[in-house]
């Protein structure tokens, strides 16, 4: 987790920052930003899409979150391999490009990571994941599911792909999938990842 904090920027002043153990927050310019449940909560001050963090939220607690409290350390690996067949068969490219590779310590990104599912199978195969998306709930049911996978790191962060807290350059690869088109600005969201 240490080498993820350490490409971390503050959403809106993009400049670095640092760990308050005492307050387990992040701060940067006099601005702090909490850690909940390991995640770091940071989103942009400057405008907050509440309607769609609710929505995203409201679906995973209509979709996921009973499901997700069934996931254990020893049934984990069994739900992974019926999301990787399953991908299989419908020639996902999750499956065709990046995981036809070797991933082994890699770093990847994953903005919108949803429930998990995709980050954690890229985790399975040896990825140091990063994994972004704007709804908490969701962030927290992914990291729910990376800590039931293999000892690789990994950092959850809650954020908005418009405004990646993330220094340039920091992944091997960038991954998502069906996201960006939902952002209010795609193309600002395309020039994030790049």
């Amino acid at each position: 987790i240490i080498f993820f904090f350490r490409i971390l920027k503050a959403p809106d002043s993009l400049s670095k920052l640092t760990y308050n153990s005492k307050k387990n927050t992040l701060k940067s310019l006099g601005q702090e930003f909490q850690i909940i449940e390991n995640i770091p909560i940071l989103l942009s001050k400057k405008k907050i899409q509440k309607k769609t963090i609710a929505w995203w939220s409201d679906l995973y607690i209509q979709l996921y979150k009973k499901f997700d409290s069934t996931l254990t350390n020893k049934n984990i690996s069994k739900e992974l391999g019926l999301v990787e067949d399953l991908m299989k068969k419908n020639k996902h490219l999750l499956v065709n490009e990046m995981l036809s590779q070797d991933i082994t310590n890699r770093s990847i990104l994953e903005i919108g990571s949803g429930s998990g599912a995709h980050s954690a199978l890229l985790k399975a195969k040896g990825a140091k994941v990063c994994s972004v998306d704007i709804s908490l709930p969701r962030v927290i049911s992914t990291y729910k599911k990376l800590s039931l996978v293999n000892k690789k790191s990994f950092l959850c962060l809650n954020c908005d792909a418009e405004n990646l807290p993330i220094i340039d350059k920091s992944f091997d690869f960038v991954y998502s999938n069906g996201v960006l088109h939902h952002s209010k600005s795609t193309t600002k969201t395309i020039k994030e990842v790049y």
